[in-house]
Formats: structure tokens, C-alpha cells, sequence
């Protein structure tokens, strides 16, 4: 069982993950700030400071649990499957549905590198 500070620690890196997501989608990674994504948690930037050193280091637990959500979501599609070509399927699916709902259509781009230098090639984690 997690002790109180370590719940209130877990509840604080998850609020900054989801604003610096939020915030990475409709900025962009170059125009995002740290004071910026910290305002949008609602904690000071020394608390995420606490959890993260940087910017490329939010971007990349950003990046983590968006890998670790598709990961999950592509795992229960493929339990659900009753053939080989339906799990292929219901896998393929699970990642266009994770993809669309956690980024909007212009950071896609971004993403991609067709737009902005490419949010993958600027923070270095292609």
C-alpha cells in the first residue's frame, strides 16, 4: 500500500504529464515552457522540477505513457481476437484509436516530421 506522500507524489507527475501533453499537442514542443505546463498541472515549476529535470525529460515520459496506454489497448484487442487475421485487425485499430485521440491533426503532422522540424527530431527521441 503506497503511503499518502507517495500517492500525492503519483497524482502530481500525472497532472504534469497531462498538461505537458496537452500543452506539447496545441504548441508544440518548441513553444512550450516549462512555467507554461507546470501553470497547467497547477503546481509550482519546482515541483516539476521534483519529478523532471527538463523538457525533453517530460516530453519523454509524455512519449512512455502514450507507449505504455497503446501497449495496453493493442494487448486487450489481441486477447479479444478469435482468429490470427482479427487480432491483426483489432490490433491495427487500437493503434489508429490511441493515435487520433491523443493528438490533434496538426501535431500529427508535426509528429511525423511533415511540419515544425518534426517533434520527434527535435526533442532527439527519433
Amino acid at each position: 500500500m503506497k503511503s499518502l506522500r507517495e500517492e500525492h507524489a503519483q497524482s502530481t507527475r500525472n497532472a504534469i504529464l497531462e498538461a505537458a501533453r496537452q500543452t506539447f499537442t496545441s504548441k508544440g514542443y518548441d513553444a512550450a515552457s516549462i512555467d507554461e505546463i507546470a501553470a497547467a498541472a497547477r503546481v509550482t515549476s519546482g515541483a516539476l522540477y521534483h519529478h523532471f529535470r527538463n523538457k525533453r525529460e517530460v516530453m519523454q515520459a509524455v512519449f512512455e505513457a502514450l507507449e505504455a496506454a497503446l501497449k495496453d489497448r493493442v494487448a486487450t484487442a489481441i486477447v479479444r481476437a478469435k482468429s490470427p487475421s482479427q487480432a491483426v485487425r483489432l490490433a491495427l485499430r487500437a493503434c489508429k484509436t490511441t493515435f487520433v485521440r491523443s493528438f490533434s491533426s496538426r501535431r500529427r503532422a508535426c509528429l511525423a516530421g511533415r511540419s515544425g522540424g518534426g517533434l520527434m527530431r527535435s526533442t532527439g527521441l527519433d
